[in-house]
Parts: C-alpha cells; structure tokens; sequence
C-alpha cells in the first residue's frame, strides 16, 4: 500500500485524503478505533512526508485534512497534531468553523481548537461569518486563560476588523 500511494498522480493523493474523510465520518460510534486503528497508521506509515507543492493541489489536500481533524472527533487533539503540517489557510474557512462548533470541539478541547483555528483561517479569508466569534466566545468561556494566547488576541482582532 505503500509504494501505491507513493505513486498516486496529485488527483490520486486528492481522492485518497477525501476516501480518509468519508470513511471516518461513515465510522459511526467507531471513529476513534477507527482513527487509532486505520487513519493514523495510513498517515503516520503510508502517507507521503514531502509533495512537490508545485505539483499537488495543496489545498484540496489541506481543506480534506481539516475535515479529517474534525471528522476525528474525541481523537481531535491528536489529529491535529498529526496533520497540522498539511494545514494551510483556507479561502472559505467558514464551513470548517461551523462544523467545529456543530461537533463541539471549541468546548471539548479548546486550546487546540485554538490551534487549528490559527491554522485554517489566514489574514484575509474571502468569507467568515459570526462562527468565528461563536468559537472564540465558546473557546473563552471554556478556558479564559487561552484569550491571553496570541492566537486568541489575533483571530479576535482579525474578527473585529472584518465586522468594520
């Protein structure tokens, strides 16, 4: 399984990070065995370390992996952790967010919420509605000391100017 990865052509790799997306939301009660079990030693075994960036279509990879972390459920902390390195700004973080807070991980596990939220939302996203806030407020209301946090004081600025 290894070497047929390592040969996907970029819309392979494309399919294959969106399959890792639908059979751990298809996962039922199971995800996190699923998750422990399956998507993590396809990542962490299989899954190539390094893309050519010129090559691939990061950010369809990005955005599948960012559903991936949130898809992972109980297991979030450690999916993030594990692919935080595929995750870039998305130009319409909105979805995400909303799903972050749909499955409440911004309540369950805020500093990484924290964390991924840095990661998915750039300096200047195309479109974000009031989710951002919502997390933010969940985020501060769960844990306090995290508004203290860079991350926190930046989305929070970036949430203000786009309100101007």
């Amino acid at each position: 399984m290894t070497l047929a990865t390592r040969n996907l052509p970029p819309s392979g790799l494309v399919s294959a990070s969106r399959a890792l997306v639908q059979n751990l939301e298809g996962a039922g009660d199971q995800k996190s065995e699923f998750w422990k079990h399956r998507i993590k030693p396809y990542i962490h075994n299989v899954w190539p370390k390094q893309l050519n960036k010129k090559t691939f279509n990061m950010d369809a990879i990005s955005e599948n992996f960012c559903r991936l972390c949130i898809a992972a459920d109980d297991e979030f902390p450690e999916a993030l952790e594990l692919l935080r390195p595929w995750l870039k700004p998305s130009k319409y973080p909105d979805n995400l967010i909303q799903e972050l807070l749909r499955v409440n991980i911004c309540l369950k596990f805020p500093e990484a919420a924290l964390i991924y939220l840095n990661c998915i939302v750039g300096e200047n996203p195309f479109w974000i509605r009031s989710h951002l806030q919502e997390c933010l407020n969940v985020i501060q209301t769960t844990n306090p000391k995290l508004t203290f946090d860079e991350n926190f004081q930046n989305l929070s600025i970036l949430v203000r100017k786009l309100d101007n």
